[in-house]
């Protein structure tokens, strides 16, 4: 058994490269030739999205029960669990039974299992059925409407409870409340709101998705399931076999119980002797998805579905009325590029990602939504012999011989933008090179090349694109 290890890659002939850490202050790099492969590389949890998803004092369900199991910390002193589907409960009766009072589990679905009902009841934990999350307030709002005392006793602050990091002073608050509406039976509309719930923080589970990165290496297909919202593996050319949570088990007793059966199966057909040991089930075990992770109403501008990138659904929705259909196009969309595209500087030779473009850079003025034909004359000679254009107020615009060159700018130039915006977030003076040295690094970085033959890397995101969303090859 190699402890403290990691396989970092999965390659043809079933041979797989490991980091072992296991003897302190040495790491050593293995190459391993395997018979079978057994792959129990869990999954993801993903996030619930809704207005102001993103203050402090939220997290996902599963860090929570980090917190209170590993860690024996308690996130928060009141905590609200939002969920849709069954995991979500045994994270709110752990917060409970380590003293975090839960004052409600919000649940998007209609019918809950009769032996988790139970146990929340039995710890007087009242369940909001068929409800889901509308949006959060912070501190500073609370502090600026209604006062310090207020806090002091919704939230505790005078009686010893945790108080929230940021509470005053910041601009943007943590999390003091929660408002709560009912979802109707279309799932598409919402009653708004039913109720607000003072908390300090929030555990959230909008189900799970598989992690398939070593699987889509060794060149495994994947297929959609509808009932578990998520991509499942589906054959493998390479004698692989995955199990537990990145099989879409999420249930532990199931992810245990495939996994047992999937390790003795692999010890068999490499020889040995092997039989699996019987994993008993439990409703507490169960899993019992419902799809909605979007709450139907609120600020789209607000809700955020990507917390790296800043990618919010009104992002998303913008890009798709304008008929991009690829992952890779919503990119353009992100929040740093559109920053970048309103100020009047425009880009800045601020980083090293940036030099590339900046010396070339083309722009085209805001002429309101691109519904006239007319614009395209413009926009053409606005760009010129330039590969890459900043569409003011409005967003990035990159053309490519090829699309994983295309890809590639995209990528970096999208980078640059976030780098700008952190850079003038914190209102010091930014020191830019001289013109020399601006010129001398965009030589450097747009050195001729051949960009019809694709580099190592553009295999990695391909790959990439097979785990999310196969379909893009048809």
């Amino acid at each position: 058994v190699m402890t403290s290890s990691t396989v970092s890659g999965y390659y043809d002939h079933n041979v797989l490269t490991i980091t072992d850490r296991s003897t302190a202050g040495v790491k050593r790099f293995w190459k391993v030739r395997a018979t079978e492969v057994v792959l129990a590389t869990g999954a993801i949890e993903q996030p619930l999205v809704f207005e102001h998803n993103d203050r402090p004092g939220i997290m996902l369900a599963s860090a929570a029960m980090t917190y209170v199991l590993r860690y024996a910390v308690r996130p928060a002193s009141v905590m609200v669990v939002a969920t849709n589907n069954d995991s979500a409960y045994q994270v709110a009766f752990a917060l409970h039974d380590k003293g975090v009072r839960v004052p409600a589990i919000v649940d998007t679905r209609k019918n809950i299992a009769s032996a988790i009902a139970k146990q929340a009841d039995q710890r007087r934990i009242p369940i909001m059925s068929r409800s889901v999350v509308l949006y959060t307030v912070g501190t500073k709002v609370l502090l600026r409407n209604f006062g310090r005392r207020f806090l002091e006793g919704r939230l505790g602050w005078a009686r010893g409870g945790v108080r929230p990091l940021g509470a005053e002073g910041a601009d943007f608050g943590a999390l003091a409340s929660v408002s709560v509406g009912t979802l109707l039976d279309n799932g598409k509309s919402t009653v708004n709101p039913t109720s607000v719930i003072a908390c300090q923080g929030l555990a959230m589970s909008g189900g799970f998705n598989p992690s398939s990165d070593l699987y889509s290496q060794a060149g495994g297909d994947l297929r959609y399931d509808d009932e578990r919202a998520c991509f499942v593996p589906k054959e493998c050319r390479q004698r692989v076999t995955v199990a537990g949570a990145s099989h879409g088990k999420f249930s532990l007793a199931d992810a245990l119980t495939e996994g047992a059966r999937a390790g003795a199966e692999a010890a068999s057909k490499a020889g040995f002797t092997c039989s699996p040991i019987h994993v008993a089930t439990s409703a507490s075990g169960s899993y019992n998805l419902n799809a909605i992770r979007i709450t139907p109403a609120g600020d789209t501008s607000r809700q955020w579905v990507d917390f790296m990138h800043d990618v919010t659904v009104a992002d998303i929705e913008l890009a798709v009325r304008e008929n991009f259909v690829s992952v890779q196009h919503l990119k353009r969309y992100t929040t740093a590029g559109m920053a970048v595209s309103a100020l009047k500087c425009g880009l800045l030779p601020v980083n090293q990602k940036s030099m590339k473009y900046v010396a070339s850079m083309a722009y085209h003025d805001y002429e309101g939504f691109a519904t006239d034909l007319e614009e395209r004359e413009r926009l053409v000679a606005d760009l010129g012999a330039n590969n890459w254009l900043i569409l003011r107020n409005h967003g990035l615009l990159v053309c490519g011989p090829s699309m994983w060159s295309a890809f590639s700018w995209m990528h970096t130039l999208e980078a640059a933008c976030r780098v700008q915006v952190a850079a003038m977030n914190t209102g010091a003076e930014l020191t830019l090179p001289g013109q020399d040295i601006i010129d001398r690094a965009a030589a450097q970085a747009n050195r001729p090349r051949d960009h019809l033959t694709p580099p190592p890397e553009w295999q990695s995101h391909l790959d990439m694109l097979d785990a999310q969303d196969p379909s893009f090859r048809d």
